[in-house]
């Protein structure tokens, strides 16, 4: 090849001027880049697309991809985890926390958020009103996001990365956030003075929580049908638990004092729930009409709400709640006068006596067998694993449930 031909390959294309429309042009790789009218201005444009061009090996360069924005990312994002996440308390949390996030940062496009937005956006949540823990998992469900993403290629992979610099608040080093106090087990005495107090379906579940261990989610929808009650403990596996999504399962073991409360709701319920709020309505129903004065006009009032065919993790909650006011508002009356302090029945929820069964699995048969119960494990345990972990399960219900 002669000298004359490898300077004409290497020839970068000119700037022309195109008399039609007055208008400045360059051709490269077949294809006019228009510049404007303008000569100065053309010729600035001109250099800054030799200079792109060159730098792509005398190729034009790829289109700009749409910058997507915040709130665009979210929306798949949030899609994403309708269909993935099974419709639990867990799936709930994450989808108000990207609906937050959206309103703080939506319209913000997605390849520009990075580690100081983060932190504008975790201060502005430090308001007086979350927890530390809770606010630090929020700026993870952040990074969790743009990390999608990434993956789906809707932003560059380096934004997560970026993101993934910024450490979680420390204790003491997070101002306007609370640091809540550890779940502590509740004492029998304070349950035993509730129970009166509560609904006939709610006083037989807490009965039931507390001599299994179990987590109130877990057994609000239980059915007969759902209990095997072949061996001498009884065993239940609940298809939605905590852990379901790591392809765990979840073996709960009823004793004898719990099998003794199952039975009378089996009794009433051979084919439903065994804890239905309907109990109440027709306990309370039945208290109405005890107590209803002869010249007392029926309730014509109307309602929307409806009854629901099980009870919830909330409305288990409440119903504790209110069943502590009464059994203190009791003490008041048969004392006639206002609770000093330590006589009135502390405030306690459902979720404490699963601590408090743990703790009395410990002391009984150590912190192996107390693991083992409750069905803490990692999601590597094997099924030789679990089939240890049911056996020490049904020796700790046995002896203590």
């Amino acid at each position: 090849m002669s000298i004359k031909s490898k300077r004409a390959i290497q020839k970068v294309p000119s700037l022309r001027f195109h008399k039609g429309t007055g208008h400045y042009r360059v051709t490269l790789n077949g294809r006019d880049t228009w510049l404007g009218s303008d000569p100065e201005a053309a010729q600035v444009r001109y250099q800054a697309e030799i200079a792109r061009w060159l730098s792509h090996g005398r190729q034009p360069a790829p289109p700009s991809p749409r910058l997507i924005t915040v709130m665009e990312l979210v929306d798949k994002y949030t899609a994403h985890l309708v269909g993935y996440l099974p419709d639990n308390t867990h799936r709930s949390t994450l989808l108000t926390w990207c609906g937050r996030f959206a309103d703080f940062a939506g319209g913000m496009p997605a390849a520009e958020y990075g580690p100081l937005a983060l932190q504008q956006y975790r201060a502005a949540l430090c308001d007086g009103t979350l927890s530390r823990r809770t606010v630090n998992r929020m700026a993870q469900s952040v990074t969790a996001i743009f990390a999608w993403g990434a993956s789906m290629e809707l932003i560059p992979g380096s934004i997560p990365e970026a993101l993934r610099c910024v450490k979680g608040l420390r204790r003491g080093h997070a101002p306007g956030t609370t640091e809540p106090e550890p779940v502590r087990p509740v004492e029998w005495a304070t349950v035993a003075a509730t129970l009166p107090h509560l609904p006939r379906p709610v006083r037989e579940l807490v009965l039931v929580l507390w001599h299994s261990g179990a987590r109130v989610g877990e057994l609000v929808a239980v059915k007969a049908v759902d209990i095997d009650r072949s061996g001498p403990v009884w065993t239940y596996s609940p298809k939605d638990h905590k852990t379901a999504g790591l392809g765990k399962t979840r073996v709960i073991c009823f004793g004898p004092e719990a099998q003794r409360i199952l039975k009378e709701a089996m009794l009433r319920h051979r084919d439903g729930y065994l804890f239905p709020p309907a109990d109440a309505m027709k306990e309370w129903s039945e208290g109405c009409r005890v107590h209803r004065r002869p010249n007392q006009l029926p309730n014509l009032r109307e309602t929307d709400r409806t009854l629901g065919e099980h009870y919830t993790n909330a409305s288990v909650c409440h119903a504790v709640t209110v069943g502590v006011r009464k059994a203190n508002k009791a003490r008041e009356m048969e004392l006639g006068r206002p609770l000093e302090d330590g006589e009135a029945v502390p405030h306690w929820h459902v979720h404490q006596m699963r601590h408090s069964y743990a703790t009395r699995a410990r002391q009984h048969f150590g912190l192996e067998a107390a693991r083992a119960a409750l069905g803490h494990a990692d999601a590597a345990i094997t099924q030789v694993y679990a089939e240890a972990d049911k056996a020490l399960a049904a020796t700790v219900a046995a002896k203590i449930g």
